[in-house]
């Protein structure tokens, strides 16, 4: 393969082998194949080579990259991009610069790309060696002046449970999951019946039922990782999984055969997962809804509906803990897949935290006692003004 079609065949396998990790959602291996195509496009006439020519992996390098970044932000930029409509497809071109976090995200991309090709045995050592220190782009824009930072504004408990009983029937199941884990939705939207571990040697290892959360959008979560369970969690999931199957179980407008729902149903307990509802609905529209007839104030999740349980998770556990400051940090950190700073990550077991993370889960209240309870309160948190203080965090 690299000897007939280099960087260009390195970059299907690249593709075969996300496409068979379940965690890839559809909407991922587009954005992925998108770039690869974009960066492909800019490279051959970069090198002065035909359309589709063969490229040389060992071309892969630091200033060839600059070299893309700098066009991608230029108004030079020049981008076609093949469309297709129904029967017919035609080539779209694009001109002016990306967007500095679009350029980012490309770039991103990229990099993760040429880091897995450098580390397949398979190409003998074709590609080079990706210097991962070496590469990390700012995509903020060294001309701009940096505005005043947003306060950050967190969704109580009460706030939280009274969403939930405001979402619709199918949505409900998404929202307990990130009501008591965190996870970010395209994360518990990918969650299996394989991933749960109420019983066995894991629970058992853990201290407590366990969810293994897979290959996730940060370094910390690259291989996945264990979230301990909250109790109301841990009940709710084993009703849940006696109750699916049945269709007397479910909501009178799940089991009309004729619907999306019903369509998203019947492919979801195929595959296995937990929350099988959403389908392709638009949920962050739903979440929106939710919040809305709820009556939280819109400052809570009127940019990110289904992030505000993330905020809030991090929010009230660390309000609760009575845990030594910086352990229980570390644990909030690790319940919400962020890499911790240093080499925390890489010399500190998972098992050190998870006493702790499991105690900070159980300050949840259940979200059931909790939505009746009225007038819950928005927690503010004042801006970092030392900049030192958010590089340590990143």
């Amino acid at each position: 393969m690299v000897a007939e079609h280099g960087l260009r065949g390195i970059a299907g396998h690249y593709l075969k082998e996300l496409r068979s990790l379940r965690e890839r959602r559809a909407g991922t291996m587009h954005e992925v194949t998108h770039s690869l195509r974009s960066f492909l496009r800019w490279l051959w006439p970069h090198l002065g080579l035909d359309h589709g020519a063969r490229v040389d992996p060992s071309k892969l390098s630091v200033p060839l990259l600059q070299n893309w970044w700098e066009w991608m932000v230029s108004d030079d930029r020049v981008s076609v991009v093949p469309v297709r409509r129904r029967n017919r497809t035609y080539e779209r071109t694009y001109k002016g610069p990306l967007k500095r976090s679009s350029a980012y995200k490309e770039w991103t991309t990229i990099v993760a790309f040429w880091r897995w090709a450098a580390q397949v045995e398979e190409f003998d050592g074709a590609v080079p060696m990706c210097p991962t220190e070496r590469l990390r782009k700012s995509y903020r824009d060294p001309n701009k002046k940096a505005g005043a930072r947003r306060p950050v504004v967190a969704a109580s408990w009460e706030q939280a449970a009274r969403c939930i009983a405001a979402a619709t029937d199918w949505v409900r199941p998404l929202a307990i999951l990130c009501y008591y884990t965190g996870l970010r939705v395209g994360q518990a939207r990918s969650l299996t019946w394989d991933d749960v571990h109420l019983d066995g040697p894991f629970a058992k290892e853990n201290g407590g039922p366990v969810l293994w959360v897979g290959q996730g959008k940060t370094p910390a979560e690259g291989d996945g990782r264990f979230l301990p369970l909250h109790p109301s969690l841990a009940g709710w999931l084993r009703q849940r999984n006696r109750e699916v199957p049945a269709v007397e179980a479910l909501s009178r407008d799940l089991r009309r055969t004729d619907t999306a729902a019903y369509k998203a149903r019947t492919a979801g307990l195929a595959e296995g997962r937990i929350a099988w509802e959403g389908g392709n609905q638009n949920l962050s529209l739903q979440f929106c809804r939710a919040w809305k007839k709820a009556e939280v104030p819109p400052a809570v999740w009127e940019l990110r509906p289904a992030h505000a349980f993330r905020k809030a998770l991090r929010t009230n556990v660390m309000n609760a803990s009575t845990e030594p400051g910086s352990m229980a940090w570390q644990a909030a950190e690790r319940l919400l897949g962020h890499a911790l700073p240093g080499q925390l990550d890489a010399y500190q077991s998972h098992r050190v935290l998870m006493p702790t993370m499991r105690r900070l889960i159980e300050t949840i209240p259940p979200w059931e006692e909790a939505a009746k309870v009225k007038g819950g309160k928005v927690i503010h948190l004042p801006s970092l003004v030392n900049d030192e203080d958010m590089a340590a965090l990143e």
